[in-house]
């Protein structure tokens, strides 16, 4: 007795199931690529994934027609449950396969979805998106071109003035500029007689930790002092060339920085008087103000942030 094409299909010929199992793992897979890059959230595209693959295999076992049998192979029967296993297996595969992120892909969206919120930087949602897709990236690394970011913080500074809420995506555009920033070479620890420095610390992080690094004369080695206090170290013929700053957290406000090198350091800066010359911001959280100072300093760091020289004196 002749099977029907369903029966047939299933059971007896194994490649052309086979090819409906290549046919759904690549449409899938294309299909979820596709939608992460236009920036779909996950569940559409897992949703998405799923009403195509079963489509094509529904339709593919619905419209099968088996060979004549002249041409009919006569082969083993293999079990169903074998081949729902084999299937449901690919289907695994296709949606890990559809959900893999690659950085590229995934720092094209971000980029995309970022300059469209920046386009109306006074919007509540835009501002809230903004936020998330720089700290988002800054928490996954994934790496935001310097020239999106920049303009996108510049246009949330700039919206402050109407909306001052847009300060929230500006300083987030301004920590995810520093989160990613390499650590300079800081040479050797110094050999020289220990040196002094003064900082304003925070209370509830403690402050950080000291590392003194390199030789220099004094009148171009680090400093740190609150601006109301002279330099301890000016009376000395040799000083650090790199103070190194890690953990805890200080303030801006009324200190006079040089050549200091802050990794993972809590950053207050409420627009007071600060004179800064050549200080990197390592992965530092900055708590900058928003007022005309605030917006000049995230401005400065969005356009240089490897080194940094700000003074307001």
């Amino acid at each position: 007795m002749r099977m029907n094409n369903l029966d047939y299909y299933l059971t007896q010929d194994h490649e052309a199931r086979r090819r409906t199992t290549l046919l759904c793992l690549l449409t899938g897979g294309s299909l979820g690529f596709v939608l992460q890059w236009a920036g779909l959230s996950m569940v559409i595209t897992a949703i998405a994934c799923s009403v195509v693959v079963v489509t094509m295999e529904i339709t593919r076992a619905v419209f099968y027609r088996q060979p004549s049998r002249h041409n009919q192979r006569l082969i083993p029967a293999l079990p169903i449950r074998r081949s729902i296993l084999r299937v449901a297996a690919s289907y695994a595969t296709l949606l890990v396969l559809s959900f893999l992120r690659i950085p590229r892909i995934w720092a094209d969206v971000v980029e995309r979805e970022l300059q469209q919120a920046a386009a109306n930087p006074t919007n509540a949602r835009n501002i809230g998106k903004a936020k998330r897709l720089a700290e988002g990236a800054s928490t996954t690394g994934i790496k935001i071109s310097s020239s999106v970011l920049t303009a996108a913080g510049k246009n949330f500074i700039d919206a402050t003035r109407t909306n001052p809420d847009a300060w929230e995506a500006a300083l987030a555009c301004v920590n995810y500029q520093v989160s990613l920033l390499p650590t300079p070479f800081l040479g050797d620890l110094n050999l020289h007689p220990p040196t002094y420095y003064a900082l304003l610390g925070l209370e509830d992080q403690g402050r950080p930790r000291m590392r003194h690094y390199g030789n220099l004369p004094i009148a171009d080695a680090a400093q740190a002092h609150p601006l109301f206090q002279s330099d301890a170290n000016e009376g000395f013929q040799y000083g650090d060339a790199f103070l190194a700053l890690d953990g805890g957290g200080m303030v801006l406000d009324e200190m006079r920085l040089k050549n200091v090198v802050m990794t993972g350091v809590q950053i207050v800066y409420e627009g007071g008087r600060t004179d800064l010359e050549a200080v990197y911001f390592i992965n530092c959280k900055l708590a900058i103000s928003n007022n005309t100072r605030g917006h000049q300093f995230a401005a400065l760091i969005l356009n240089s942030p490897l080194s940094v020289k700000f003074k307001t004196v």
